[in-house]
């Protein structure tokens, strides 16, 4: 019998193997030896995967199901409960209509940390609490809780609200990519105050307040026109000008984009795309698609356009990607 040769392989090279696995077999081969354990453990190896993982073909994004009824509270009203669903991006595609079914471990009922600020390279940030609000990173993915941190109240909030910490603030979640840290940033227009909380370190900083109104301050609870964050920045659709008065009123010189800048705390702030000068039937709407910050809006009551920023920070660099018209 021929004896069979033992093959070694060097560990920069497992590495690069393993890093294009899904998380779920990367849990499971924790268990091979601690080597193993370690690596795939190790923050670098991490960010390699990170790496990897964006660039998949078969990318996933997470649902957000909401259940009624339910005793669970949230923002003090009875009756609405979260689960989240990861989901695949190419099967959505190939099959626009389907029935979710939702694993019981990713419901949020029971959790104490009930209510999504948002999310950031998997990782999902919940928050919870009564008089005093706290804040618990979340990873379906690996199914692992942080402690509670961020502890939070706004004062200014009435003394019956029973999430008397939240007030007028609204919270959004990043990454600095210069130092890997992850930041919970509250934000409230009136009084005009922004804090930045980042995860790891300890106590609310407060910031320059912002230049301009984001909009998701003035005009209330529609998520869709919350931060959304690209590469280091939070990003805001905002107006010049402290107003009061209904969205019919204004004016398309009026509208920018805000930036906050994670890694300097500073902000920028960036023109529409050149064809937006005629006030659409709804506010446009910032988000990433691509990899592209974008702004989406109805043109003219025909046509609605999406619009790329190919060069972030470079309001020269708008670019259409896509219009469609109505028949």
């Amino acid at each position: 019998m021929t004896p069979v040769t033992p093959v070694f392989l060097p560990g920069d090279l497992i590495a690069e193997l393993l890093s294009f696995l899904p998380v779920k077999s990367l849990v499971r081969f924790k268990c091979v030896n601690k080597a193993w354990k370690t690596l795939i453990s190790d923050p670098t190896f991490v960010k390699l995967h990170l790496n990897r993982s964006s660039s998949t073909r078969n990318p996933l994004f997470t649902l957000v199901i909401l259940h009624v009824p339910t005793t669970t509270m949230v923002y003090g009203k009875v009756g609405r409960g979260n689960s989240v669903v990861p989901y695949s991006l190419n099967r959505l595609i190939q099959n626009p209509s389907f029935t979710l079914s939702v694993d019981p471990y990713y419901r949020l009922t029971g959790r104490q940390s009930s209510y999504i600020i948002g999310t950031c390279n998997g990782l999902i940030l919940l928050i919870g609490g009564d008089l005093y609000g706290y804040f618990r990173l979340w990873n379906p993915t690996t199914r692992t809780m942080s402690y509670k941190f961020g502890h939070f109240r706004s004062f200014d909030s009435p003394a019956h609200h029973r999430f008397t910490f939240l007030g007028h603030y609204k919270f959004s979640f990043g990454l600095d990519n210069s130092t890997d840290t992850y930041k919970i940033v509250a934000s409230n227009y009136n009084p005009n105050i922004v804090r930045i909380w980042s995860v790891g370190h300890y106590g609310w900083k407060d910031i320059q307040s912002f230049p301009v109104v984001p909009v998701h301050s003035y005009f209330g609870e529609n998520d869709v026109h919350n931060a959304v964050y690209l590469s280091s920045t939070l990003n805001w659709l905002a107006v010049h000008d402290d107003f009061d008065y209904d969205i019919k009123n204004l004016k398309v010189e009026q509208f920018v984009i805000v930036s906050l800048d994670l890694r300097t705390e500073t902000y920028n702030q960036y023109r529409l795309p050149r064809d937006f000068h005629e006030m659409p039937s709804a506010l446009p709407i910032v988000a990433v698609l691509g990899g592209f910050l974008c702004c989406s809006y109805f043109y003219k009551e025909t046509d609605f356009l999406i619009w790329q920023m190919k060069e972030l920070g470079n309001d020269e660099s708008w670019t259409q990607f896509l219009k469609i018209r109505r028949g």
